[in-house]
């Protein structure tokens, strides 16, 4: 299982969120502790990065693995801000 690491703005986007959301993401965040290939790599201007993204509806948790022991979680925003 991989350690999962949060940016400022994962932690600033997670606080902005209502409780069942919250809840919702930390269990997606636990998932893709153990599942990292689950998510969904971006392309664009998220490729060179290799960032991908797992769904949490209505919002997108974008991620990259580090390694073979951290996933960096970048940030957790609605799909609507996410793709632009």
């Amino acid at each position: 299982m991989r350690q999962v690491r949060l940016t400022p703005q994962a932690l600033k986007d997670l606080k902005h969120c209502d409780d069942p959301t919250r809840e919702r993401v930390k269990e997606a965040l636990r998932h893709l502790a153990e599942h990292p290939l689950d998510g969904k790599p971006l392309k664009g201007h998220f490729q060179k990065e290799k960032v991908c993204s797992y769904r949490v509806w209505p919002y997108r948790i974008l991620y990259r693995r580090v390694g073979s022991e951290w996933l960096d979680v970048l940030s957790i925003e609605q799909r609507k801000d996410v793709y632009r």
